[in-house]
């Protein structure tokens, strides 16, 4: 249960941070490890920010069906399919029950 805790908010702190370390790596002189484990992150994790409509709900604008929810739920399904195979594969040859 704590392994599974950690995990999960790494991966939450991590895929919220992502586009913010890979666009801190581009602007200026980075170790060439951060900036290739910032790209890693980036194309491994899911980016979270993509999904944040905190913005528009405290302003009070209309979140678009089109525009905004049809897109996030198409990555939502998307990589949550591509985790599903993941997983799937992992757990092939083991007796789970």
């Amino acid at each position: 249960m704590l392994v599974n805790l950690v995990v999960c908010i790494a991966i939450f702190f991590l895929g919220h941070l992502s586009p913010v370390l890979v666009e801190a790596t581009s602007q200026g002189q980075v170790n060439e490890l951060v900036a290739f484990m910032a790209k890693l992150f980036a194309w491994i994790l899911p980016s979270l920010e993509f999904f944040n409509a905190g913005p528009a709900i405290s302003t009070g604008a209309v979140i678009p069906w089109v525009g905004y929810v049809l897109p996030a739920l198409g990555y939502c399904v998307l990589y949550s399919g591509a985790a599903l195979l993941f997983a799937f594969l992992l757990f092939e040859d083991r007796d789970l029950a």
